[in-house]
């Protein structure tokens, strides 16, 4: 039971009254920590529809909201650990009210580190509930929690507030191409200060389910917020916006009567992915079937990063890139190429020595033959027709000129970066993000494929005019123009050698993370 507030305020002349209202707060955080008990407002399916959600109608929007609850953990409380994560649908075309949607999942997830700040005013989560639970709300381990979330948002919309948060906390990862943030969605932030200095700014999540959905009001009340509550109203924030915002990312034909968006280049092209020198690696699922995803690097017992993974016991990241790329194969990637050294896949006894392609679905998998790298094969296979530059003729512009031409949708042209000379330590970060870690090898290619590539060109740029590295003649940029030499075929590697023969051949090439925008 709470300590009354008026038996601490005669301390108020002793202590003074900072020291007052910090004892006041703390009063009033455990009285909260005791007391209160929040039930779910969302009423859950049962278990086994929590693993095999029940299939909507054709019309009806497919798309899942996540939002997560966390505790706290460590010195303080300042690290976040996943308490609570929920699952939420639509179960009508256009949701304005709780009961328009269902919780396909939730659950109450038990605390690996202890925990040191419960955080219960705005999780609604306290001592008691990580202990046993809530009525209808199983109480399951991380790791349960992980591998059940990851299977239902495979290859789904997920839809949040500031899900970067809730990402973190999972330990999962998705593509980009497949995640709504509504804290990040222009038209739901704020702006403020002068016009030359403007900054867009991010608004809670209530403020902006109360004016896009007709004054429903979530996070009401003392006991905390509620993960199905704050899911369905990001939810239903986005299927209100689905139209305007789908084509704002450059996905035509999502929602009612969705046309090719402006980003978008409508320029069809090749995409050949050097899996031997970017961090993905293939690997079999549960089911035997072949996934390709990141490599992770695991922590020692110190917690520092592995500078190399054991061999035998490499871990993958949850997403799976095959499906991101069949759905880039649906707008305008012709073809999907993977390559990979047979040296490297020694242990893949079904890979035939002398080299196997493979067809995934309508990607191709080629292993090269043992002795023979998959970057000769590559560059062999660039046909002399394909040169559509010659790299020597193509004229020099400022940073200046490439900021504006990324900047305008309908402009097609497209930029190769080479560092010419050295730089300071202040520049390091910068080159490593361009893959121009060495003066005079590899190359960089800003291509607007799409508006995550263009976003993601375009912040480099506007990076490199701030470090003014081209004013100190430390790269060189180039254009070419997109209307006469759009590029056939875009490798993607992180081997700067592969890269700088690539260019030299009239190709385009771009680096891992770059690929990551596209996807």
């Amino acid at each position: 039971m709470g300590i009354p507030f008026k038996l601490i305020e005669p301390f108020a002349t002793v202590l003074g009254m900072g020291a007052y209202f910090i004892l006041k707060l703390f009063v009033s955080t455990t009285a909260l920590e005791k007391n209160i008990k929040p039930t779910p407002r969302l009423e859950p399916l049962s278990q086994a529809d929590n693993k095999t959600p029940k299939a909507l109608d054709d019309a009806t929007p497919q798309a899942l909201g996540l939002d997560c609850e966390m505790v706290g953990v460590g010195r303080g409380g300042s690290e976040s650990q996943l308490a609570r994560v929920t699952l939420v649908r639509a179960v009508t075309a256009t949701p304005t009210k709780q009961e328009d949607f269902e919780v396909v999942y939730d659950a109450i997830v038990k605390p690996v580190k202890k925990v040191s700040d419960y955080r219960t005013k705005y999780s609604g989560i306290n001592k008691e509930i990580l202990r046993e639970g809530l009525p209808g709300v199983p109480l399951i381990s991380f790791e349960e929690a992980k591998k059940q979330v990851g299977g239902l948002i495979l290859g789904e919309i997920v839809v949040g507030h500031a899900l970067i948060n809730d990402f973190n906390v999972l330990h999962l990862r998705h593509p980009r191409v497949l995640t709504r943030d509504t804290a990040l969605y222009p038209p739901f932030m704020s702006s403020q200060g002068k016009k030359k200095n403007r900054r867009m700014m991010q608004r809670k999540l209530k403020y902006i389910v109360e004016e896009e959905l007709g004054g429903w009001r979530i996070q009401t009340g003392g006991a905390g917020h509620c993960s199905a509550e704050d899911a369905a109203g990001a939810l239903g924030c986005y299927l209100k916006r689905r139209v305007e915002w789908e084509k704002s990312v450059g996905r035509a034909g999502v929602g009612e009567g969705g046309s090719p968006s402006s980003s978008a280049t409508n320029k069809p092209y090749d995409l050949v992915l050097d899996g031997s020198n970017m961090p993905i690696g293939i690997h079999r699922g549960d089911g035997g079937e072949i996934k390709v995803r990141n490599r992770v690097v695991d922590d020692d017992d110190q917690g520092n990063k592995k500078a190399k993974p054991v061999p035998g016991q490499t871990k993958y990241a949850h997403v799976d890139y095959l499906p991101c790329l069949k759905e880039l194969m649906k707008k305008d990637v012709r073809k999907v190429e993977l390559f990979w050294d047979g040296s490297g896949l020694k242990e893949w006894k079904e890979f035939d020595k002398d080299g196997e392609k493979r067809d995934l679905g309508g990607i191709a998998l080629r292993v090269t033959k043992i002795g023979i790298e998959a970057d000769d094969v590559i560059v062999e296979e660039m046909k002399t027709e394909e040169s559509q530059y010659k790299y020597e003729e193509l004229e020099n512009v400022t940073v200046e000129e490439c900021i504006e031409s990324l900047s305008d949708p309908a402009d097609f042209s497209w930029f190769i970066v080479k560092r010419t000379s050295g730089g300071s330590k202040c520049h390091k970060k910068l080159f490593s993000k361009l893959n121009l870690r060495r003066p005079s090898e590899g190359a960089c290619c800003f291509v607007p494929l799409n508006e995550g590539s263009r976003k993601y060109s375009l912040g480099l740029c506007r990076r490199l005019k701030h470090d003014k590295v081209v004013k100190q003649r430390l790269v060189e940029i180039k254009r070419v123009c997109g209307a006469k030499c759009w590029p056939k075929r875009i490798v993607v590697t992180d081997d700067v050698l592969l890269a700088e023969r690539i260019v030299q051949r009239g190709g385009c090439v771009i680096g891992g993370r770059a690929f990551v925008e596209v996807v």
